[in-house]
C-alpha cells in the first residue's frame, strides 16, 4: 500500500461529514504547510479552501475526528456546565491540527469550523518545541487557545494551566510496549487525573487495538479512572494494513474515562 493510500475518503456519500471550514479558516491549511509525507498524502474529494494537498488529506482526518466526537461523547455520559464554560485539556498535543474541531465540538457548534466564542477554553501541552512554536504562531492570536511547552508528567509545574479542567483529550499516546515509554505514560496519566475535575471526562483514541489494550492495562492501575466507554471508532480509516492485524488507522478505538474519585497517590 503507498502512503498515499492511507488517508483516502472512503465514506459513501457526502452527508456522513459536517461542511468544510469556510475559506477564511486557515488554521489547519497553515499548521500542515510542512506535515510529514506531505507529497504523497491524497484526498478523494478535493477542497478549494485548502491549497496544499497534504492539507486537503488531513481535512479527511479532521472531519472524521470531529464525527468521533459527536459519536461518542454523548455516550460517555458527559454534560456540559450549566454555564456552559469548559475547560480542554490536550497532553501531547504535538501540531494541534484537531484544535479546532475539539473546540468546536464542545463549544456547541453545528459544525467543526473556527468557534467564535470564548466559553471554552483550550489548553495544548507537549515537550516538543518545534510543535508548540507552530501551535502559537497559527493559533496564538485567537482568543481561547493556549499551548505550553513542557513535560507533560508536571503539570503543576505550570502556572499558566488552570487548576482544574474538564476534560483531557490524548489523542494517539504511546507507544507502550517498551517499559521506559509505559512508565513515562503511566506518569503523565498520573498527572492527568489529577487535573480533572470530579465527573470530567478523559477522552483517549488509539491507532490500533494492541494500542487501545495496552492503555486499558496501565489505566486500571491508577486511581481515579473509571472506564466508561470502549469502542472501535466507525470513522477511521484503515492504514497499513500489513500490521496490527490490518487495523491500524488514526482514532481507531476510542476509550473515555471519568474522574470519580479524589486522586491519591500510589503507594
Amino acid at each position: 500500500m503507498s502512503v498515499s493510500e492511507l488517508i483516502m475518503l472512503n465514506c459513501t456519500g457526502r452527508d456522513c461529514f459536517p461542511p468544510s471550514p469556510s475559506k477564511g479558516a486557515t488554521g489547519p491549511d497553515a499548521v500542515l504547510a510542512d506535515w510529514p509525507f506531505s507529497q504523497t498524502y491524497v484526498d478523494n474529494a478535493p477542497r478549494p479552501e485548502f491549497t496544499t494537498e497534504i492539507a486537503r488529506a488531513i481535512d479527511t482526518v479532521i472531519r472524521r475526528y470531529w464525527n468521533m466526537l459527536v459519536k461518542f461523547v454523548p455516550l460517555s455520559g458527559f454534560k456540559s456546565p450549566k454555564n456552559g464554560k469548559i475547560t480542554i485539556l490536550n497532553l501531547g498535543c504535538g501540531i494541534a491540527y484537531d484544535a479546532i474541531p475539539t473546540r468546536a465540538y464542545f463549544e456547541g457548534n453545528k459544525t467543526y469550523s473556527e468557534s467564535s466564542g470564548t466559553k471554552v477554553q483550550y489548553y495544548g501541552v507537549d515537550i516538543d518545541a518545534g510543535a508548540i512554536d507552530k501551535d502559537i504562531i497559527v493559533y496564538g492570536q485567537t482568543p481561547g487557545y493556549h499551548f505550553i511547552k513542557g513535560d507533560a508528567r508536571y503539570l503543576d509545574g505550570m502556572p499558566e494551566l488552570p487548576a482544574k479542567v474538564d476534560v483531557v483529550v490524548f489523542r494517539h499516546p504511546g507507544p507502550f510496549l517498551e517499559e521506559k515509554e509505559r512508565v513515562i505514560w503511566t506518569d503523565i496519566f498520573k498527572a492527568a487525573i489529577k487535573k480533572v475535575k470530579l465527573g470530567g471526562r478523559i477522552i483517549f483514541s488509539c491507532t490500533h487495538k494492541t494500542e487501545k489494550q495496552e492503555l486499558l492495562k496501565i489505566l486500571k492501575g491508577i486511581k481515579g479512572y473509571e472506564i466508561v466507554l470502549v469502542k472501535k471508532n466507525p470513522f477511521s480509516v484503515t492504514v497499513f494494513s500489513e500490521i496490527f492485524d490490518g487495523e491500524y488507522g488514526p482514532d481507531k478505538w476510542v476509550v473515555i474515562a471519568k474522574r470519580t474519585k479524589p486522586w491519591f497517590p500510589s503507594f
